[in-house]
């Protein structure tokens, strides 16, 4: 029962350092999705961890939710079509993490911390998703129905085309020219469900917001 108590304790006030140290004046759910804070939390229901793991551990996940938020923020501002590499760096640094950290967690500890960590780069993609989409709702001003209708198409040709532009940078220039023959496929294809659901003002947005996408492409493969 003692070491129970000293345990929460110390969890207690390694969290209450921790938004101290980043300036926090606590952490809430809605504050901040990836901090630090909100990870020793919910691992610590998870992990039954001495003062000592928990010492070794803490640095290690302040390294993976900076990288998560970063990585939110700089593949948002490149676009949809670069989420497939997004998703490739986030499950590297989740593997790093773990390397970095087997020797001083056992194997059914390490397997929890292997899936939730999974399970905050699957959140951080969704989030970066949920983003683009609504980025993409004002560029077209669209209502909220309209958005509610729209937002399963916008995701799944978000990742159809981030899949065909990770083909694209395995090949190089050697698969431009495929590569601009499926892209105007699966781009046709999106603007077909668009013009059903938006007007003609939206759907010139639209051509322009896409344009500006290809416009990148071809800047970065041609």
């Amino acid at each position: 029962m003692q070491e129970r108590i000293r345990k929460a304790v110390f969890i207690s006030l390694m969290v209450a350092a921790a938004c101290l140290l980043t300036g926090a004046a606590g952490y809430t759910a809605d504050n901040d999705t990836f901090s630090m804070e909100r990870m020793i939390a919910e691992l610590n229901d998870q992990l039954a961890l001495s003062k000592e793991q928990w010492e070794k551990v803490k640095p290690v996940l302040g390294e993976k939710s900076e990288e998560l938020k970063k990585s939110i923020s700089e593949y948002v501002d490149k676009g949809y079509l670069q989420m497939e590499e997004m998703s490739r760096k986030l499950k590297g640094v989740s593997e790093d993490t773990e390397q970095k950290l087997t020797t001083f967690l056992n194997s059914e500890e390490m397997e929890k911390l292997k899936s939730y960590l999974d399970k905050m780069d699957e959140d951080a993609m969704r989030e970066a998703r949920e983003k683009l989409v609504a980025e993409l709702a004002d560029v077209l001003i669209l209502t909220e129905e309209q958005l509610d209708k729209l937002r399963p198409v916008l995701e799944d040709s978000m990742s159809q085309m981030s899949r065909l532009l990770d083909g694209l940078a395995d090949q190089g220039k050697s698969g431009w020219e495929d590569f601009k023959n499926e892209y105007k496929v699966l781009t046709d294809e999106l603007k077909k469900k668009l013009e059903e659901m938006l007007e003609d003002q939206q759907m010139d947005r639209f051509e322009e917001y896409e344009q500006r996408q290809q416009d990148k492409i071809e800047r970065a493969f041609a």
